[in-house]
């Protein structure tokens, strides 16, 4: 699952910091993975044609986790996937004569070790979720058909798993 992978490696890195910390290709490499990983976990839980969302497993979660998926979800549309101006400081320095010069001030590409911990917890509560429903649906699948009549509904299924954990690059997002 390249959500957990992502997270996985920011901490093996111990990828934590803010720019000022780590500068060069370190910051740059972090900013990336941090990215790569918002936006693969945010995918299932966002609406796009012909995708249903998986929002109502966070019902599993704790108050405090869903707080922390909806931070996750808020970054992703208003930063990491999307370039929201609200998220974006501008400031402007009056220079003597000419245009005044103008400094962007984007937040910190980074999620700290306790964050990255945190969002470990919530994907391996969504993952078990999952699960459960998968052999709850399989178990009334096949009470109800032959195996012979479920081929292609598992087929589909299948499918619809592997387009949910498709590696980030790929498409929309």
């Amino acid at each position: 699952m390249p959500r957990r992978t992502f997270a996985d490696f920011l901490l093996k890195k111990a990828w934590h910091f803010a720019p000022y910390e780590r500068r060069g290709m370190i910051y740059r490499q972090q900013s990336a993975f941090v990215t790569a990983f918002i936006v693969s976990y945010s995918r299932p839980f966002s609406t796009a044609e012909q995708r249903p969302t998986l929002g109502s497993l966070i019902n599993v979660l704790t108050e405090a986790e869903k707080s922390f998926h909806d931070t996750l979800i808020r970054l992703r549309n208003k930063v990491y996937g999307h370039s929201d101006p609200a998220a974006v400081r501008l400031r402007t320095i009056p220079l003597d004569g000419e245009a005044p010069l103008v400094i962007e001030h984007l937040p910190f590409f980074r999620l700290r070790k306790f964050e990255l911990e945190a969002a470990l917890v919530v994907i391996a509560k969504l993952q078990r979720q999952i699960n459960e429903q998968r052999q709850l649906l399989k178990r009334a699948v096949s009470a109800s058909h032959p195996p012979e009549s479920v081929s292609p509904i598992w087929d589909e299924l299948k499918d619809a798993a592997a387009a949910v954990r498709a590696p980030t690059a790929r498409g929309k997002h």
